[in-house]
Order: C-alpha cells, then sequence, then structure tokens
C-alpha cells in the first residue's frame, strides 16, 4: 500500500512460520513446492491456520509429486530404497509444469507427417531423463523454447494450444535438423557436463528429482547449469555415520590437477564414492598434505 493504514510497522514472530519438529511418519521432504505438503497427510501443517498474507506458495511441482508417487507405496524404506528416490530422473504420470502441456500428447502425428517423428518420439517417451533417450530430447528442446517465450512475457505459452503445440513441435523438427542433421538424437548427444576442455553426455531434465537444467553451450548443444551438483549422503549407524558423497565436477579448481574433472563419469553414472571426516583416516589417505603459506 501507499497510506499510513497499509504501512508495516512490526515483524511477524518466527512462530508465526510454518514449522516441523520430528513428525510420527518419520520424514520430512520439500522440492520449493508447498510447505503445507513436507510429510505424510496425516502431519502436514493446514494452510488455513496461517497468515495469507505472508504469501506461502501453496503450489506442488514435478519433484514433490513424483516424490509422493515413490513414496506411497512403503511404509517404511531401507536406505538403498531412499537412493533410488533420490536418484529418481523419471518426471510424474501428471505433469505440474506450469504451463499445461497435454495437447503436445493429444495430436495425431499422421495429421503432421512433416512432424510425425518428433511428435511419435515425444509421445512414446517414457518420461525419463536418461542420457540415451530421443524423446527426452525433443522434450528438453520444447522445454527450454516455450521457458524462454514465457520469460519474454508470452503468456499465451501457460496453455499449449493445437495450434503452439504445432508450433513448438516445429520449432524442435527444425532445430534438430539444423544442428544435428537428423531428429534421431540422444539426450546424452544434445546436453553435456562440460568441464574446461572435458564433455561428457549428461543425463537429466528440469524438474525431476535428480533435476538437470541447461544453458547453450555449441552447436546446438547445451550444457549443464543447475540441478543436481554436490551430493552427500548421511547413514547414521551404531558404529557412527557413514558418508557417500561425489562432485560433478571434481576436488579441484585448479585447471591441470588430476582432480580437476575426475569425479564427472561417477557422477553421471550417479555412483558415491566413501567419505569421512574422521581426522585420523584423511591424514592416512592423503595424497599431500602441507600447510598454506
Amino acid at each position: 500500500g501507499n497510506t499510513s493504514k497499509t504501512l508495516w510497522t512490526k515483524y511477524h514472530p518466527i512462530s508465526d512460520l510454518p514449522q516441523y519438529l520430528n513428525p510420527p511418519s518419520g520424514y520430512l521432504f520439500n522440492s520449493n513446492h508447498s510447505p503445507f505438503n513436507a510429510t505424510a497427510r496425516t502431519y502436514n501443517l493446514l494452510n488455513k491456520d496461517f497468515d495469507p498474507t505472508m504469501g506461502f506458495e501453496t503450489n506442488e511441482n514435478n519433484r514433490s509429486v513424483r516424490f509422493m508417487e515413490l513414496l506411497s507405496p512403503h511404509e517404511r524404506i531401507d536406505y538403498l530404497t531412499f537412493k533410488k528416490i533420490k536418484f529418481d530422473r523419471q518426471l510424474p504420470v501428471d505433469l505440474a509444469y506450469s504451463t499445461n502441456s497435454d495437447t503436445l500428447f493429444l495430436i495425431r502425428s499422421a495429421d503432421y507427417p512433416a512432424l510425425s517423428v518428433v511428435i511419435d518420439l515425444l509421445q512414446n517417451w517414457d518420461r525419463k531423463g536418461s542420457a540415451d533417450s530421443k524423446g527426452a530430447t525433443v522434450f528438453a528442446i520444447i522445454y527450454y523454447y516455450v521457458v524462454d517465450k514465457l520469460n519474454a512475457g508470452d503468456t499465451s505459452f501457460k496453455v499449449l494450444t493445437k495450434q503452439k503445440a504445432v508450433e513448438v513441435y516445429t520449432y524442435a523438427n527444425d532445430y534438430l535438423q539444423k544442428f544435428f542433421k537428423t531428429t534421431n538424437v540422444a539426450l546424452g548427444d544434445y546436453q553435456k557436463l562440460v568441464r574446461g576442455n572435458k564433455s561428457i553426455p549428461l543425463s537429466g531434465i528440469p524438474d525431476v528429482i535428480a533435476s538437470m537444467q541447461s544453458a547453450p553451450y555449441k552447436n546446438g548443444m547445451v550444457k549443464g547449469t543447475q540441478g543436481e551438483s554436490y551430493i552427500e549422503l548421511v547413514k547414521f549407524t551404531k558404529k557412527g555415520p557413514e558418508i557417500e558423497s561425489i562432485h560433478s565436477y571434481g576436488a579441484s579448481n585448479k585447471k591441470g590437477n588430476k582432480h580437476f574433472d575426475d569425479q564427472m563419469e561417477m557422477f553421471e553414472k550417479q555412483q558415491l564414492k566413501p567419505m569421512t571426516f574422521d581426522k585420523a583416516t584423511i591424514y592416512k589417505n592423503a595424497e599431500r598434505i602441507y600447510h598454506p603459506q
């Protein structure tokens, strides 16, 4: 507001924020979605109990929907099941993007012969962002095209009408033909993990649990810039914590160092390595011990 009647004169106390403490369900989760869906339904906080002027998000996204899909069959999960959920690269059955894209999966490829290959690739896609998926490539190209339009203020892309669906399919078809001379392109040939002069195929698409967002790279390819990065998992046992980790590149930021890019392949394969904070173990296995000057 712009009058004294609407001027804020005090702050909300922390107690006014949605807070959870050890819910009986035994788990909490968040993927930048609603705080009113953070654990089992029985123990979730209710939106109506909080001041609506504080602007809490109430939406779900693909990661939160997919997480619930994966968790719902289990009463308890073990560590291996947890890791499978964490590394999941599949979209949910019902998409939860801000754009309604249902029409993409409903139009008939037979009606558009020139676009039939890209239409069939997307419609037959298993919705997984694996490096060998050609449907994932078509989806990613369409996704970035729509996002660019929305970011430019074109709200007509909030719902993909039949006309819009044909437009984005045409764009994907032309893009692939221009840069790759074919429409059958695996995601790993389109999307790369890049560090210095090293480039390898990269899995993942935006808003899956193991998410990957990319930006233009070169020759029509894109490179991963946001999403999965440094990963550390800690399991608390009777013998103490057991730690596994991986970095998207390597432990060194110095070009020429062998650890500058030596974790890239493991990262792409979703492999983890043992890690410890035990000083004696660190010193025992250290390649070099020195004191910075």
